[in-house]
């Protein structure tokens, strides 16, 4: 007989069970649960070439997540890590896994794996002096990208600069002891326009086909914003002549009553660049030196699909020579998000998670230690935060589970914009402008 205990009820019951009946249940329950034991925590290693992918199954008190680990000749790195990366880790995560003359061998657990990625990150940098108080660790390399909703207005646009500044050398605790955050030093800050710029060109150019033409709201946000900081001249005047030129653009499209691919790529690029102009300025105002760039100046480069550009192969080798060639490493370069250049010198417009993409081309030619994607939610999260209230932030997650969220309408990452990072085995950290705490 078997005694069955009922979780919410106060009882048992008795059931008569055949011998032989048992001996075929627990035959295939220790069959099934050897077969769920291997596939979830010691999946068998696959090599590709130099290449070995290993899957561990990390968890702490709240959720389970799943990441993967890239082992090659170079080095071993964690794929994507979100804000909370020093959660507690269960330390029994360890398993074996079989070497290649066949032996067993101890695979480390993912809190050393962390740990290890940790202590190789760059050290290239030193004699970078620390305000008083705040953490002495030598800082990392990064590229920073923000989106719309982060630089919306006057007031985030200096939100956003202090942060950059903030995370060049961390202020001290409330208490007065160093912070324990790793300085950054940003190699570029990747811009998209200000608040809903790019929908607002968009209907600008709808309205002049219909034979109005007016941006005098888009007017009011940028010269605005140049005025409440007392942007320098200079700098108002190259806003001001961006404006002009969107406008002259707008009367020809009024005229000609065509709008082609092409001129509409054209015409979102404006917003872009005036962020570009107005953020680059800010910094320099509070103390960091930084340079306002077309993303065509710092070498992006695309094919002629207007609308939906991809990347050329030599990107990635193009960035990296105008970078040295241009840009001072000590100068945050502030370059615009999803536009670039084509063969023929035209401006194209990147496709979806665009500006991510430049980010991470950005860094994979930079080399840094890290991409930092700041949204306006904390992090990868377990739904959608508008839908679901309690949806949690998952500390880590994998390529191929990012495109599978991708897949089915997660908009926080995508994954053709993280390909630059995965080949250069780069991690990208996905952190909120509104709480970046």
């Amino acid at each position: 007989s078997q005694q069955q205990y009922h979780p919410n009820k106060d009882s048992c019951t008795t059931t008569m069970v055949d011998p032989l009946s048992t001996a075929l249940l627990m035959t295939l329950s220790l069959l099934l649960l050897a077969a769920v034991a291997t596939d979830a925590f010691v999946s068998p290693s696959h090599h590709y070439g130099r290449q070995q992918l290993t899957k561990y199954v990390v968890s702490n008190h709240r959720r389970l997540g799943p990441f993967h680990i890239i082992d090659n000749a170079h080095s071993r790195q964690i794929l994507y890590m979100t804000e909370n990366d020093n959660e507690e880790i269960d330390e029994t995560g360890a398993y074996a896994g079989t070497s290649s003359d066949g032996t067993i061998e101890e695979e480390e657990s993912p809190s050393e794996v962390i740990s290890s990625y940790k202590s190789k990150i760059s050290t290239r940098r030193t004699g970078t002096e620390a305000r008083p108080g705040s953490s002495a660790q030598t800082p990392i390399d990064v590229t920073m990208k923000f989106g719309g909703s982060s630089l919306a207005n006057a007031e985030r646009i200096d939100h956003v600069a202090n942060l950059i500044k903030d995370r060049t050398n961390p202020p001290p605790n409330e208490d007065g002891s160093p912070s324990g955050e790793n300085p950054v030093r940003p190699r570029a800050v990747i811009c998209s326009a200000m608040g809903k710029t790019t929908n607002s060109l968009l209907a600008a150019g709808e309205m002049a086909l219909e034979g109005r033409v007016d941006i005098e709201a888009l007017r009011t946000l940028h010269l605005g914003t140049c005025r409440k900081f007392d942007i320098p001249e200079r700098t108002r005047n190259d806003v001001e002549k961006l404006l002009d030129e969107c406008e002259d653009m707008l009367n020809g499209v009024r005229l000609i009553q065509e709008l082609s691919p092409k001129s509409l790529d054209q015409l979102v690029s404006y917003g872009e660049r005036c962020s570009v102009r107005i953020m680059a300025a800010r910094l320099n105002q509070i103390g960091v030196p930084a340079q306002a760039f077309d993303a065509w100046d710092v070498g992006v480069l695309t094919d002629d699909t207007y609308g939906d550009a991809k990347l050329l192969p030599g990107t990635i080798a193009s960035i990296k020579e105008r970078f040295d060639g241009r840009v001072d490493p000590n100068v945050v370069a502030v370059v615009t998000g999803f536009i670039g250049h084509n063969t023929k010198g035209k401006i194209t417009t990147l496709g979806r998670g665009g500006s991510d993409l430049t980010a991470t081309a950005i860094g994979a030619a930079l080399e840094v230690d890290e991409v930092q994607v700041w949204k306006d939610v904390d992090g990868i999260l377990t739904a959608d935060p508008r839908l679901v209230k309690n949806a949690l932030p998952v500390s880590h997650v994998s390529y191929e589970e990012a495109s599978e969220l991708a897949y089915f309408g997660a908009q926080v990452l995508h994954p053709i914009a993280m390909q630059p990072a995965l080949h250069a085995n780069i991690p990208v950290r996905v952190k909120n402008s509104y709480n970046p705490s």
